[in-house]
């Protein structure tokens, strides 16, 4: 039986930034109190816009929006580097 992949509409609005954030920093204080040496994100989409119109991600896009877990990853990044 193939995989289906099921629409979820929640999961493209924008009131998720603010959970994915958390989630982001939740993830890297668990890999550093975990000796885990890489985290990667799986939702890069996402740090542009919360959409499921492939148009309108292209045009935030070009206009260089960012989302909040784009900024959380990236205080992150300068946070925790090494």
């Amino acid at each position: 039986m193939p995989i289906q992949r099921r629409h979820e509409p929640y999961l493209c609005q924008g009131f998720m930034g603010e959970i994915d954030s958390k989630w982001a920093r939740m993830i890297t204080y668990y890999a550093l109190k975990h000796g885990v040496s890489l985290v990667c994100p799986f939702f890069t989409g996402k740090f542009v816009r919360y959409t499921d119109d492939p148009t309108a991600w292209n045009e935030a896009l070009l206009k260089g929006n960012r989302t909040p877990p784009f900024y959380e990853y990236q205080k992150l990044a300068s946070e925790f580097q090494r």
